[in-house]
């Protein structure tokens, strides 16, 4: 009884300890199953692969010497290259190389994280100093060469990189300021080089640069529109012909593809307005007689970016003197007062019994006599708008730029006077004297 009894126990301590070996026996197998792989990707070189196979081995036998011999010799071939090449960026001024290689060496092994997280974060900062420096060294060394532009324009990038950096902002600001500032001067010399070669939206960036720098430049502003209109200027000279040709509807359509390609263009949406508040009194003047020439002259003068308020007025006034009881022209002059009332209280007042075109002419003459050949020349170029041919008006503006010296305007003049009339023995004299 004593002897079968044993033999149960025996039994029965052999049945619970015959698991855990086989347990352990298992483990130990997977072990050198995934040693076994690992050892073929390393013959290939695979290391990236053979890795996570050898870190799992070692979990489960962190004592497998097989594994551990492994990842010795993938530190040698991987890892200790990395930081070899790493270090040796970093202590060569090569940041940019260190960080590259801290980062890859992360990536292939990532409990070097801890390690090398903070040497990535130093070469970062020394990175960034180093391209600072090297930064103001291309400032300085433009500002030396008087490229102050450029200067700026180095400036404004360290600031969008670097926006606590406040000595660049205190350099940005000593180029910048008004127009006497170099920094500006050079944008307006480049924007005026570049819209003389055609190249309208370059100049424009340059325009708006200057606009950047001193928001309150007010001849950028208008550079800028005279730009645009110069990059679209067949489309502008179109509405120009259109609403000279009093044909208003036509030219209001063109002036919205104007706005449409340079919406910013306040002159021209004023013109727009204008030319609806025309077009309320009349769609359109066409037609060959005085009246509705005049009439048109004074309209395109009233609308036109490019008008004269004067002329405008005066126009009116000549109408309702060419046809005084044409309820158009009277609806034309009481507008066209109403609207230009500073420029109707700068001109002469009509005067009865003589014409607009007569009471200029006169005018100009007394203004010679007074020397005052400034009027002369307003009150003659008004009468040539109303009267394009007017030989005394052309005459007369002639003597008034020669009398003030302006010798190229004066035989500018004289010499457009006799192409029209070639035979006048006044003109041919008057330029003899040139």
């Amino acid at each position: 009884m004593k002897a079968a009894r044993a033999c149960s126990v025996f039994l029965a301590l052999l049945f619970i300890a015959a698991p855990a070996l086989s347990a352990a026996d298992m483990a130990s197998g997977k072990t050198r199953e995934l040693t076994s792989k690992a050892s073929e990707h390393m013959s290939r070189m695979e290391y990236d692969k053979a890795l996570p196979l050898l870190e799992k081995a070692i979990e489960m036998n962190p004592e497998d010497s097989a594994a551990l011999r492994y990842l010795a010799i993938y530190n040698q071939q991987i890892i200790e290259p990395l930081c070899k090449s790493a270090a040796e960026a970093y202590f060569s001024g090569n940041y940019i190389s260190a960080v590259d290689n801290w980062e890859k060496l992360i990536s292939r092994s990532a409990s070097e994280s801890r390690r090398v997280q903070p040497l990535i974060s130093s070469a970062i900062k020394k990175a960034r100093k180093q391209e600072l420096e090297k930064k103001y060294q291309a400032v300085n060394s433009l500002m030396v060469l008087g490229r102050f532009v450029q200067a700026a324009e180095e400036l404004e990038v360290i600031i969008r990189s670097f926006p606590k950096e406040q000595k660049a902002r205190a350099m940005l600001a000593e180029l910048s300021g008004s127009l006497s500032t170099n920094v500006i001067k050079e944008h307006y010399s480049r924007a005026k080089e570049l819209m003389d070669a055609g190249d309208y939206r370059s100049a424009i960036s340059e325009l708006e640069a200057v606009l950047e720098l001193d928001p309150k430049q007010e001849l950028a502003k208008k550079l800028i529109i005279n730009a645009m209109r110069s990059k679209y200027k067949d489309v502008y000279s179109q509405a120009e012909e259109l609403l000279a040709s009093g044909k208003y509807m036509m030219a209001r359509e063109t002036y919205i593809k104007v706005l449409e390609n340079n919406p910013t263009d306040t002159i021209i949406a004023s013109a727009l307005s204008r030319l609806d508040e025309a077009i309320r009194i009349t769609p359109g003047i066409q037609g060959s007689s005085n009246l509705e020439k005049v009439l048109s002259v004074s309209i395109y003068n009233y609308v036109s970016p490019d008008g004269d308020p004067k002329t405008s007025v005066a126009a009116a006034w000549y109408a309702t003197q060419i046809a005084p009881f044409n309820s158009l022209a009277q609806t034309i002059r009481e507008f066209i007062e109403l609207n230009n009332a500073h420029a109707s209280r700068l001109l002469d007042a009509p005067v009865k019994d003589m014409d607009i075109v007569e009471q200029y002419l006169f005018a100009a003459l007394n203004h010679i006599y007074e020397g005052r050949y400034d009027l002369t020349v307003e009150a003659c170029s008004i009468v040539l708008k109303l009267s394009p041919n007017n030989i005394l008006a052309m005459k007369r503006m002639g003597s008034a730029y020669y009398l003030m010296g302006k010798n190229e305007k004066a035989n500018e003049v004289w010499s457009k006077a006799l192409d029209i009339y070639p035979s006048d023995q006044e003109l041919k004299e008057s330029l003899e004297l040139l």
